[in-house]
């Protein structure tokens, strides 16, 4: 509702303002004379626009009333003032006045005033709602993006867990398979070798033996690189150690003595770059996934 409170000290002119307005079909609620009440009255009130004279007679003024009611209730204030005030607007820019009036003023000139300035705070009303909608819609925005945001990461996170932990299975299960082969068929195709096979037999022994390296040739290609420079013998009994075999048990595997499975625990310590260090072989070896 239109509702206005006007602050004026002349009497007579406060009369004609209230007259004209309410003429125009825009109730006026309260008419004060002087500035110091404006903010009281503002605040008690809530008018739809203030109609605020700038010079008062000693005291307040109507530029400091309007200050006060615009830092604290923000409401739309026109100001209206006689020609010896004008010099005082300046002062009021801040305020985001809706208009001036200057006295002496035509019932007209008022009306039409008092029109535009309703005007202008519907629009600055609708402005406000489509701000604070928008505001609103992009908060929400940027809440749904956040919370997208942090399930993508959690979803990256175990994504990389997964992957991670795929080819750690991946190269456990290499190298399982390259340690069975060399414990478990190996000697096994030595001592055929060995058994006084015919030609045809020996034949397709070795079309085994080499269908089995072929199979495993991958796998001992990209375990070795991890172990660069050991020979087969080192990596036969670095993988045994891995397997949580003693000495006694791999020297019995290989078919080798305690001695030399020994110095092999040497050399793989020297050549690991852990010789002198008081670190466990074994624990090292399976770090290196």
């Amino acid at each position: 509702m239109s509702r206005i409170l006007i602050v004026e000290d002349d009497v007579i002119i406060a009369e004609e303002l209230e007259s004209i307005l309410t003429s125009a079909g825009y109730p006026v609620i309260k008419t004060l004379y002087s500035a110091e009440e404006a903010p009281g009255y503002a605040e008690k009130l809530m008018p739809a626009l203030i109609l605020m004279d700038i010079l008062f007679p000693g005291g307040m003024d109507g530029i400091t009333a309007a200050r006060i009611i615009k830092r604290d209730l923000d409401i739309p204030i026109m100001f209206f003032t006689g020609s010896s005030g004008l010099e005082q607007v300046e002062r009021a820019k801040d305020l985001d006045p809706v208009g001036y009036v200057v006295k002496p003023f035509h019932e007209a000139q008022v009306i039409s005033n008092v029109r535009l300035a309703f005007h202008q705070i519907k629009i600055k009303k609708a402005l406000q709602m489509v701000h604070d909608q928008l505001q609103e819609a992009n908060d929400r925005l940027e809440e749904r993006v956040s919370e997208k945001t942090v399930h993508l990461e959690e979803a990256n996170t175990a994504l990389r867990v997964l992957l991670r932990k795929r080819d750690q299975d991946k190269v456990a299960f290499e190298e399982r398979i390259l340690t069975n082969v060399k414990l478990l068929i190996e000697p096994h195709l030595e001592s055929l070798k060995n058994s006084g096979l015919g030609p045809s037999e020996s034949g397709l022994l070795s079309l085994m033996e080499s269908g089995l390296k072929e199979i495993v040739s991958p796998f001992s290609q990209r375990l070795t690189s991890k172990y660069v420079g050991l020979t087969p013998g080192e990596l036969e009994v670095a993988y045994l150690v891995k397997e949580g075999k003693r000495t006694k048990d791999i020297a019995a595997v290989l078919n080798l003595s305690d001695k030399t499975i020994e110095d092999y625990r040497k050399q793989l310590r020297s050549k690991l770059g852990i010789k002198n260090q008081g670190i466990n072989l074994r624990t090292y070896l399976l770090t290196l996934q």
